[in-house]
């Protein structure tokens, strides 16, 4: 009995790397395909104008991901129930949304200004892409924040099919639309892909897991995508009505703070101006 339990555990271990293995190689191939596409219609000079998009999103993806990654699989490996699971999507949910929304707004309003600033007036189309790139990063976040449910709740499989769609889904995006929209195919690969599949997460795992969003989140996540794009539309017409807009967008923002919230925030402030 212990030897077939013990053959039954290898297979599954054996299963889930191969499982692992399929994503991660579908995933180098579809990233290498889309580039080979931009690079091939575009030009390679069309890639590396985009690149102060990616180092950027890069930067701010790099230091919370990796967090959230950490703190999310042990949570939800020894959530008891749904409402445990629901409660800490929801309390995620709420740090990604106050986390992103400098980023987001300053990132939008300022856009012309901070990209020279950084690289050089040849990158300035870069900005162009720049707010959907970051409302799909906005996106990205919250999504990869609901795929930590799937794993430690034995959905692998489920999971893994969403990825292969998902790939499939970017390749799909920049191979119809790079005759029409240029560079802006290879955007949409960063901004339509997380959205759609924030929806489709939340759908499956309202109907496997029951989980819940609250109404507060519901709100802050509404405020960050129709501030977004109210500051992109303004910048459009006007920068320094944005840049104003987008000042006063972050004072707003404060208001969907909890009076707990508000707690921290003020302890972390003193704390910053003591140190």
């Amino acid at each position: 009995m212990d030897r077939h339990r013990t053959v039954a555990f290898c297979f599954d271990r054996i299963g889930f790397a191969g499982i692992g293995f399929v994503i991660g190689g579908y995933q180098l191939f579809s990233e290498l395909f889309c580039r080979y596409l931009v690079i091939s219609k575009l030009g390679i000079d069309k890639l590396g104008l985009y690149s102060p998009i990616l180092a950027w999103g890069g930067l701010y993806t790099t230091l919370i991901l990796p967090a959230i990654y950490t703190y999310l699989y042990p949570r939800f490996s020894e959530s008891k129930n749904n409402d445990e699971i629901s409660g800490i999507t929801n309390d995620i949910f709420r740090m990604l949304s106050f986390y992103m929304i400098p980023f987001l707004f300053i990132g939008i309003a300022f856009r012309y200004i901070i990209i020279p600033i950084f690289y050089s007036n040849e990158f300035i189309l870069a900005a162009n892409y720049l707010p959907l790139h970051f409302i799909g990063i906005y996106f990205f976040m919250l999504t990869e924040a609901l795929s930590q449910v799937f794993t430690p709740k034995g959905k692998i499989k489920a999971l893994g099919f969403f990825r292969i769609i998902m790939f499939s889904l970017n390749i799909f995006l920049v191979t119809y639309f790079i005759n029409d929209y240029g560079l802006g195919a290879w955007m949409l690969k960063f901004l339509a892909t997380p959205l759609i599949f924030f929806f489709i997460f939340l759908i499956y795992l309202n109907i496997t897991f029951e989980l819940k969003i609250e109404i507060k989140n519901i709100q802050i996540i509404s405020f960050v995508l129709l501030s977004s794009l109210a500051l992109l539309f303004i910048s459009e017409y006007n920068q320094y009505y944005a840049m104003m807009v987008s000042i006063l967008l972050l004072l707003l923002s404060l208001k969907f703070l909890t009076t707990h919230e508000k707690e921290i925030l003020k302890d972390k402030i003193n704390t910053m101006i003591k140190g």
